[in-house]
């Protein structure tokens, strides 16, 4: 499944956890069917200092240590019973446990504290949302969906389109399968094509949200080049609403609403509609393709309790999580809370790009305390 909007619901009940001991176990990985021994390696070994730590917790007496070791080793399992992708992110705490592929590159961390920490997986999604890739070459159109750069579905529908008459007829068609696929599944469309122009073509189709047409008039492209292709236009999309972001921050500030740090989480619990935005500094490590990754560079400046906390209670809320490249530069790092009326919304919300949606109907959790002081561990780059 391909979360179907930029609020990442399937976070949600991870961002509820809270309680000392909480274990985030972030890991780079290899793409491929399964774990890579070198990853299965590199894991273990994770796995192992968390592991340390939950035993000296329970020496402490945390009540709640053994189930959070038990969950710890369901969710290394379960790892090694999925597909791998670029990244690979465990939680564990009692009786929750969670191993999520995640679609492009992460630093290696490893965090046990007092709720997840969210902010890795959300800043890799951004980077790599879910989309329809449309693929025309000769005669035949086909949709793949998924999120560039991980392994990609066939949307079915009416899809493949294969032509057989005129090519304004053919492409005609591949229109209206394109319009009947999207309101049955709104993701956001990228076209690839060999035909020049088509652009026009899908540009016309109501209710299609196109994110970009890459014409392709050589002839045949593998799919690997089709995907970097496909990956620069959405990279660019998403540089757009990073620098929107960034203006919209400035223009808060200005008039005074924008709340940032901690203030951040009290607008939060004050339940104020709008968007966190978290601003990287320049002097994290990591690696990333450039074709299909998040910007390499990456840390969080605030304390992690700080953005862990803001990015929790941004989660459990239904509120847009945002995660500005220190390449863009404008703005001191940290983390910040820009309320509606600077109005983010028209311009990032619905679903992924899609027509503005408020946040009215979202569902309010309860508001979060401050994060108790926690146990810190980084295990390689952090």
């Amino acid at each position: 499944m391909h979360p179907r909007d930029p609020f990442d619901p399937d976070l949600v009940p991870l961002a509820r956890v809270t309680g000392e001991g909480a274990v985030s176990l972030i890991l780079p990985t290899t793409q491929a069917p399964r774990l890579t021994h070198t990853d299965r390696s590199r894991l273990a070994m994770l796995a192992r200092v968390a592991a340390e730590q939950l035993e000296q917790l329970e020496r402490l007496g945390d009540p709640v240590a053994p189930a959070t070791l038990a969950s710890l080793r369901r969710a290394v399992a379960a790892a090694h019973d999925q597909p791998a992708e670029h990244g690979l992110a465990l939680f564990a705490r009692d009786d929750v446990a969670a191993a999520l592929p995640v679609p492009s590159k992460v630093p290696e961390r490893l965090v046990i504290g007092r709720r997840f920490s969210l902010v890795d997986v959300l800043r890799a999604r951004q980077w790599a949302p879910p989309v329809h890739l449309l693929v025309i070459q000769g005669d035949r159109a086909v949709v793949r969906t998924g999120r560039l750069g991980t392994t990609l579905a066939d949307a079915g529908g009416a899809f493949p389109v294969v032509q057989q008459a005129d090519r304004g007829a053919f492409l005609r068609r591949v229109v209206a399968a394109l319009v009947e696929l999207t309101a049955a599944d709104p993701l956001p469309v990228v076209v690839v094509s060999d035909t020049a122009g088509f652009a026009r073509f899908a540009r016309s189709a109501p209710g299609v949200h196109l994110l970009g047409v890459v014409d392709h008039p050589s002839g045949p492209a593998a799919p690997a080049r089709i995907e970097r292709q496909a990956a620069g236009v959405v990279r660019g999309r998403v540089h757009e609403r990073c620098r929107r972001a960034l203006a919209a921050l400035a223009a808060a500030r200005i008039r005074g609403l924008a709340h940032l740090g901690f203030d951040a989480l009290r607008a939060l619990d004050e339940d104020r509609a709008g968007s966190v935005l978290v601003l990287e500094s320049a002097d994290g490590d990591g690696e990333a393709d450039a074709a299909v990754g998040p910007p390499p560079a990456r840390s969080w400046p605030d304390t992690d309790d700080v953005v862990d906390a803001v990015v929790a209670g941004a989660v459990r809320r239904g509120r847009e999580v945002l995660c500005i490249p220190a390449e863009l530069g404008g703005a001191e790092p940290g983390v910040a809370f820009v309320p509606t009326e600077s109005s983010l919304h028209p311009a990032f919300a619905g679903p992924a790009w899609g027509p503005a949606r408020g946040p009215a109907g979202r569902r309010t959790a309860p508001g979060t305390t401050a994060p108790r002081p926690r146990l810190h561990l980084v295990a390689g780059g952090s």
